[in-house]
Order: structure tokens, then sequence, then C-alpha cells
């Protein structure tokens, strides 16, 4: 007799996704249909059954704009320098086919610790009007949301500002420090998206009405009303 226990409260979601072993074909379809609920339209994969892509998994549209769609679905968790290399080389598929920008889907994890962070840290920037910040005025930043704020779990309180920050650079694959001292995010959709997030959470509705007429937020402000809307 074989008994069979499934892990509870979606670990084995978490754990298959992780340990991914279905193979690029499978990891395009879900990610066509993550892009789906995404609010992307015109979804085309490249090849659904697997095969060389042109420098794009598949092309879709949004917001009336063409992108393309990357998945990266390996297996286990991977160091920043491989998610890195990975997402630069799908990055040139927004060049060669003249896209606007990139939705990247993987299946490496994120906690949502560190997801808020960098949601703060991206409304930050995007509020300032500023695409890199001098890396001490991000961590002086980090060190009033960690003072005000309980957006920390209590064992994280030991790290300071710098440690989290430093963490984040290393390990997200979303933030990094291009040139000594000076903190950006890899691509720019990543902190429209992220900001987005950040005012929803905070319900901070009064920033749309400020900042409607400034053209640096149009993508944030549409992707704001589409989250809205769902």
């Amino acid at each position: 007799m074989v008994i069979l226990l499934r892990r509870a409260e979606g670990r084995e979601t978490f754990y298959r996704l992780l340990e991914w072993d279905k193979g690029q074909a499978a990891s395009e379809r879900l990610a066509a249909l993550i892009l789906e609920q995404e609010g992307f339209r015109d979804i085309d994969p490249s090849h659904p059954l697997g095969g060389k892509d042109g420098g794009k998994d598949m092309l879709c549209e949004f917001n009336n704009f063409k992108w393309i769609g990357a998945a990266y679905f390996p297996r286990g968790q991977q160091s920043f320098n491989e998610i890195k290399k990975k997402y630069r080389h799908d990055l040139e598929g927004v060049y060669r086919n003249e896209a606007k920008g990139i939705a990247f889907i993987t299946n490496q994890e994120l906690s949502l610790m560190e997801r808020k962070i960098l949601e703060e840290i991206s409304y930050w920037m995007m509020d300032g009007n500023i695409s890199s910040a001098n890396k001490r005025h991000v961590i002086q930043f980090l060190e009033n949301l960690l003072r005000n704020t309980n957006i920390l779990a209590d064992s994280i309180h030991e790290y300071s500002a710098e440690d989290i920050l430093n963490y984040l650079v290393d390990r997200s694959g979303i933030i990094r420090e291009p040139e000594n001292g000076v903190i950006d995010f890899i691509h720019k959709t990543f902190m429209e998206f992220l900001t987005v997030k950040s005012l929803c959470r905070n319900c901070a509705w009064h920033v749309l009405v400020r900042e409607a007429c400034n053209t640096n937020w149009k993508e944030t402000i549409i992707m704001c009303f589409q989250e809205m809307g769902q």
C-alpha cells in the first residue's frame, strides 16, 4: 500500500513550481495563462511545442503596445547571476522585436517581505521622478521605512537598512548597483509595476490625480486602473 502525503497550506504548489520538471514548452503555456490573467492580450507563443524563438518566448499586447513575454522556469533556486544572465538575454528581444517592454515570468522565489520593500523603493523613486538614486539616499529611505512602519517581521529588525539593500541587490534580480554607489532597477517596467502594487496597497489614489498630466507616469497610471478593475 502506498500512502501519498500532500504538502499542506499551499506548499505543494510552491515546491512544484520551484522544482519545475515539466520542460520549457509547459512553462511557456503557464506563462501565457499568467499574462492573460494580468491583462495582456493577443498572446502569441513563438513555439508552443518548444524551439528557437527569435529572442522571445511569446509576443503579446499591453495597453495597445507590443510586448514580449519570456518564461524562465529552471529546476531549483538559481543564483542572482544566473537569473540576471537569463533576463539580460531575454531583454535583447525587446529591441530585436521593437517591443515596448518585457514580461519576465519565473518560478524563482521572491518573498512577500522582499516584494513589499521593492514596491516602496519603486514608489519612492517614481515619486521623485528619478530612475536611479545614490545608494546612501536609498539606505536613508529604508531606515525611515523600517523606523516608521511594520513592513518587516520583528525577527528581521536585527538587520540594518544597508544589509537589506545589499541583500536585495544580490538576491532579487530586480534592483541592482550598476556602478559603485548608484542604485536602479534593471528595467523601468519593473519599477512601474511595483509602484502600482504600492499605490494600490496603500490606497494612494491622490497620487494618480496629482500625476495625471505627467508623461513619466502614463504607463503606471494605466496599469493602476487595470489593477483596480480586477
